[in-house]
């Protein structure tokens, strides 16, 4: 488990995984719709992958017209951008720039 907690977003979530790679999960109550107007698979945020350049990464998605959602905020040690594959799945794409705090959380 990185981490796991509550928000104004997601009443419950949990990202779990390892170094490279991890999942969201959302527990939002029986029938609850999420509130991103994007989300519409049910239990499953996002998959996150970690990348050494994500504004590489990101300018390439979107040449490929990749649907890009979410530019979260920098934090002190991780860059995140998020994009939807053509099924409408979500990808958080990070870069981590300090290890230390990595799964720190305190912004969501």
């Amino acid at each position: 488990i990185r981490g796991q907690g509550s928000s104004k977003k997601c009443p419950r979530w949990i990202h779990f995984g390892d170094d490279e790679t991890y999942l969201c999960i959302e527990d939002r109550g029986f029938g609850e719709k999420s509130n991103h107007e994007t989300y519409h698979h049910v239990g499953v945020n996002h998959i996150g992958i970690v990348v050494d350049d994500v504004v590489a990464l990101a300018e390439r998605m979107r040449e490929m017209d990749y649907k890009e959602g979410l530019h979260a905020p920098d934090h002190n040690s991780r860059s995140r951008y998020y994009f939807f594959d053509h099924d409408d799945f979500e990808y958080e794409f990070v870069e981590y720039h300090d290890g230390k705090e990595k799964n720190d959380y305190s912004d969501i």
